[in-house]
């Protein structure tokens, strides 16, 4: 996976150095196109408004998402590809804040053989937009014209996380996780409150020994699984796989836990995970087999356990 650092220019008030006292707003690239940036809870997000060189980016589809920590960006950014073999994925990046101008400026890095129309040359810059950027179909249209047409790019966007979502379930099946990794990144892109592709980027991640990443998309799925009032016994089953592949065994048994609490019920695969040999002594865990066996024969779920 190539390596990729982003150049934006973030509307920062006072104290840009420290991240703080963002205002969001509108943002240019003049390859990229237009992006809306927001920040809730200091993570970052950019969705694309258009007017930019990859033709198959939607209205509203997220392309760059990140966590702004002090004067640190890190995230990833969604680019078009071209080349063999080549296709839309997100890149990871990392940029620093110039304290004296609130920009970050740095190169973009890609596979291999590809290129992207996202990009001049190597390089990637986000800049505020000028106030006369937002086109005819930008003004204000009226309530009920502005309503329609967003739930039109969420009916659209929805239904292209789903498609997505779907191959990098095949691709997971298939044993090409960094296929499927790409495919869950660009659901996610689509909607980023799909937990389900959260859920599966994580499992691809797992499966290529990527632990930190794993876990952070898990713990996204978990929370965004959380708020929709969905919660599900397999994510925190495989959070609490990843956490003991990192060696925290107190946090993995409190997600065993929780994907007991939830109904959980598959004690031999509890047993002979290799994921959990960390905690196969552990009187606690132990308990917790006997408790999924109790579930178990009264009937319990069984989960589906996929990292």
């Amino acid at each position: 996976m190539g390596l990729a650092a982003l150049s934006i220019l973030l509307p920062l008030f006072a104290g840009a150095a420290e991240g703080a006292g963002w205002a969001g707003g509108l943002y240019r690239s003049a390859e990229l196109g237009l992006l809306d940036v927001r920040m809730e809870g200091g993570r970052v997000s950019g969705k694309y408004q258009g007017e930019g060189a990859c033709p198959d980016f939607q209205v509203d589809q997220q392309i760059v998402e990140g966590q702004l920590e002090g004067n640190v960006l890190v995230g990833t950014v969604m680019l078009c590809q071209t080349g063999p073999a080549c296709r839309q994925r997100a890149y990871p990046f990392l940029a620093f804040l110039n304290a004296a101008d609130a920009a970050l400026t740095a190169d973009v890095r890609l596979d291999a053989g590809c290129a992207s129309p996202g990009l001049k040359g190597s390089r990637l810059v986000l800049a505020v937009a000028p106030a006369d950027s937002r086109g005819p179909d930008k003004e204000v249209a009226g309530p009920a014209a502005q309503v329609a047409r967003a739930k039109g790019n969420a009916k659209r966007n929805a239904e292209l996380a789903r498609t997505a979502v779907v191959a990098g379930a095949r691709l997971t099946d298939s044993g090409d996780y960094a296929g499927a990794a790409q495919q869950f990144e660009a659901a996610i892109s689509y909607d980023e409150r799909n937990w389900i592709a959260y859920e599966g980027l994580g499992t691809a991640e797992a499966k290529r020994g990527n632990v930190t990443k794993a876990i952070d998309a898990f713990e996204r799925a978990r929370d965004l699984a959380h708020d929709a009032r969905q919660e599900n016994a397999d994510i925190f089953y495989n959070l609490a796989c990843v956490v003991s592949r990192r060696g925290d065994k107190k946090e993995a048994l409190g997600y065993l836990r929780q994907a007991l609490r939830l109904g959980f019920a598959l004690p031999d695969q509890m047993n002979a995970d290799p994921d959990l040999n960390s905690l196969r002594d552990d009187p606690e865990f132990k308990k917790l087999v006997s408790q999924a066996a109790a579930q178990k024969a009264k009937g319990g779920r069984h989960g589906d356990r996929r990292p």
